[in-house]
């Protein structure tokens, strides 16, 4: 699944994960900054995938699996967070209690239950953490 950087959700995401770390959110473009249509970079070009990952070259979000760290963790702990499902650290860290949440929101939308966030598990994730 290709996912549109163009798109609002993409950039709430990015501020929420920002914020989350302390970072400042007013350092961010907007979604309506000129930006190159054709020219613009998949998600997982913008999120560094953990090392051991797999990001598929269509631009899929990576695969993330107990043991990882890194930025697709922190926005995966965000994303659990708003949710409802993670009340942890959000420290990049796929540990226990993240892969409990993982866990949890797979129980919730009747995902498989294995804690591997994946081709599977991201879009019904973005889908309802862009329609909280």
């Amino acid at each position: 699944m290709k996912i549109d950087l163009r798109q609002r959700w993409i950039c709430s995401l990015a501020v929420a994960a920002l914020v989350a770390l302390g970072g400042n959110a007013s350092a961010l473009a907007s979604p309506t900054d000129s930006v190159e249509t054709d020219a613009t970079p998949t998600l997982a070009q913008q999120i560094p995938a953990p090392a051991g990952a797999v990001a598929t070259p269509s631009g899929d979000l990576p695969r993330l699996t107990e043991g990882m760290n890194g930025t697709a963790v922190t926005m995966l702990q965000v994303i659990l967070r708003d949710l409802g499902f993670y009340d942890g650290a959000i420290d990049g860290d796929f540990g226990p209690r993240t892969a409990a949440s993982a866990r949890a929101a797979q129980a919730e939308y009747d995902l498989a239950q294995d804690a591997v966030i994946g081709s599977v598990s991201w879009p019904v994730l973005l889908y309802y953490w862009d329609n909280r």
